[in-house]
């Protein structure tokens, strides 16, 4: 692919147009004397220098002798030397950049010409916001150039800008580095929540009194992994997560790679209902099931669910998050991990190529503070190699294990099933086994702490359980 990119150098000459943009007679974005105050104060008192080193880079400065005098207390610091006139004038002649001219007497006027470090920081942002605006011209004018190269892949040129702007806003937002105590609100309200036993609306849950017991639900920035075999249920228990948290009025964004919109739609009415979907699609069922179907089609039209069943990569994933920061998401899922194509044809292996998907997927997790549930399908070969990767990632596994002579209540059509729960392994790997139902009529998971009072062919509704037993409140989320 043809990359026609433009060199600072060339972007800031007075050639009248660069990259179709005319900019003749601009100054970019500077202030100099400012620069002067910053190296000033960090020749004069040592407290200063880390202050600015953490905030600055040598691109924050446009004069190129302040620039270098920069990098040579930069590398002073690195080496733990003091830093003053004489210092950096030795680590510019080390360096070789070192004018015997000029530079002593600018070092000294640096020096001289500031009193107290006391505004550093506020200068040092003052500089960073300058710098980062001539960042901004520069990806802006090279990404502008070469949108005009018919040689180029949209796609990927969309996706280098967005990684562009997003690094020069990580280089904005400042310092991440905070005191330990300001995790302790959210740890405090999390311990009275498990105390109390109270669950709050905007609380994101399984929706199963087993899993949730277990997991203590999902948390604001957990990794979720639902794993499974082949036709195991997999999808289904994301599924009932989507609809039970939304049923609470928590916005949920569902990419569905596996179905359509209109399949994901049915599948989740068929579930809500509790009819036979073989009858359905067939169109045997009676009246009474027509109309719950119909009924359960109109609850979930008003879900705030909002389903996108285009995205195919990491990337389109993320811009799909973005623009629908305005519906104030709760919980994001992804169904399926391994249908996601690689915007790298780099991977050596398949497993490979998976585990770094699920690490963007984590990375995403905590970058936009939004859980993600992700649906991963394994095989008895390769989920040992392929799993290993999702697991290090991952902040709670519930990985179905269905055995092929599990129990199977024939009279309700219920599969009994393993699923077993773990955690990071720096949590400490397993948290337990429970068992729950599959309903082969309904593709819908069950508890089966209460099956045995439930007649056959009338179906729990696990989410909404005054439609068919008041008592039943247990499954609620």
């Amino acid at each position: 692919m043809v990359t026609n990119k433009i060199t600072r150098k060339k972007l800031f000459e007075d050639d009248g147009n660069v990259g179709g943009v005319n900019i003749k007679g601009r100054v970019p974005p500077q202030a100099v004397d400012v620069e002067k105050s910053v190296l000033g104060a960090m020749l004069i008192d040592k407290d200063a220098v880390p202050k600015v080193i953490k905030a600055l880079s040598q691109s924050s400065f446009y004069n190129q002798t302040y620039r270098k005098f920069f990098v040579a207390m930069l590398s002073l610091y690195s080496k733990a030397s003091p830093i003053d006139v004489v210092s950096v004038a030795a680590e510019l002649t080390q360096l070789g950049q070192f004018n015997a001219h000029e530079d002593p007497v600018m070092l000294t006027e640096l020096s001289m010409g500031v009193s107290s470090s006391a505004n550093v920081e506020y200068h040092a942002r003052i500089l960073l916001e300058k710098g980062l605006m001539r960042e901004l011209i520069t990806s802006s004018s090279e990404i502008l150039n070469r949108a005009y190269d018919d040689t180029e892949d949209p796609i990927e040129l969309i996706s280098e800008a967005y990684n562009k702007v997003q690094g020069l806003m990580a280089g904005f937002t400042g310092s991440d580095t905070v005191h330990i105590s300001a995790g302790l609100p959210e740890v405090e309200k999390g311990i009275a929540k498990l105390m109390s036993g109270q669950i709050e609306k905007e609380d994101i849950r399984f929706g199963i009194r087993e899993l949730d017991n277990i997991t203590g639900g999902i948390e604001q920035d957990d990794y979720v992994v639902i794993s499974g075999q082949e036709k195991s249920g997999k999808s289904s228990l994301a599924i009932q997560v989507a609809m039970g948290n939304a049923k609470r009025e928590n916005a949920i964004l569902f990419f569905s790679q596996e179905m359509s919109l209109k399949k994901l739609f049915l599948r989740m009415a068929i579930i809500d209902s509790g009819v036979n979907w073989v009858r359905a699609l067939e169109r045997k069922m009676g009246d009474g099931e027509w109309q719950r179907l119909g009924k359960s089609l109109s609850t979930i039209s008003r879900l705030p669910i909002y389903v996108n069943d285009r995205v195919n990569t990491i990337t389109t994933i993320r811009a799909g998050i973005e623009s629908c920061q305005d519906k104030k998401i709760k919980l994001v899922i992804v169904d399926y991990l391994q249908i996601i194509d690689s915007e790298s044809k780099d991977f050596q292996t398949r497993e490979r190529e998976v585990s770094e998907q699920s690490k963007q997927l984590k990375l995403l997790t905590k970058r936009m503070k939004i859980p993600i549930i992700v649906v991963s399908a394994v095989n008895e070969q390769g989920r040992a190699r392929e799993s290993r990767g999702i697991e290090y990632d991952m902040d709670k596994m519930v990985r179905i294990d269905r055995e092929k002579d599990g129990k199977i209540d024939e009279e309700r059509d219920i599969i009994e099933t393993k699923i077993a729960i773990r955690q990071r392994m720096a949590m400490g790997g397993e948290m337990g086994d429970v068992k729950l139902g599959y309903h082969l009529k309904t593709g819908s998971w069950k508890s089966l702490s209460n099956l045995e009072e439930i007649p056959p062919s009338v179906q729990p509704d696990i989410f909404n359980p005054d439609r068919n037993h008041e008592s039943r409140q247990e499954n609620v989320f």
